[in-house]
């Protein structure tokens, strides 16, 4: 059987249309914002959040993340620095408190790059 080359033409737009529509349709599927339902904008959204999903701690303290700069030295290496500011008020969370030269978090296999520690503000 042999086929004229409008044929030919023909099945290829429609093979290539279709194989447009499978490379496009998972990309689009999977770069829509409006479905992200987490977002917190002002310190009453964020209380309410914990509130709903989170179970009632003894203690909460107000932990900020301030990013200086993120660079993406490979394929699975981050270097990122920045502030951690945590917020801890006399009389209430005096028990979680760290003491003095001691540190209030532990960031897991972190290296420390630029020869810059931990300081209390």
């Amino acid at each position: 059987m042999k086929l004229s080359e409008r044929a030919i033409w023909l099945i290829s737009g429609i093979v290539s249309l279709v194989l447009i529509f499978f490379l496009f349709e998972p990309w689009i599927d999977n770069n829509q914002q409006e479905n992200d339902p987490i977002q917190l904008p002002d310190e009453a959204a964020v209380l309410e959040y914990l509130k709903e999903n989170w179970p009632v701690s003894e203690h909460q303290i107000m932990t900020g993340l301030f990013i200086q700069s993120l660079q993406f030295v490979g394929s699975t290496d981050v270097e990122l620095s920045g502030y951690i500011l945590q917020h801890y008020e006399d009389g209430i969370h005096d028990d979680v408190k760290a003491k003095p030269g001691e540190v209030g978090f532990v960031l897991p296999e972190s290296v420390n790059a630029a020869g810059g520690g931990v300081q209390e503000a």
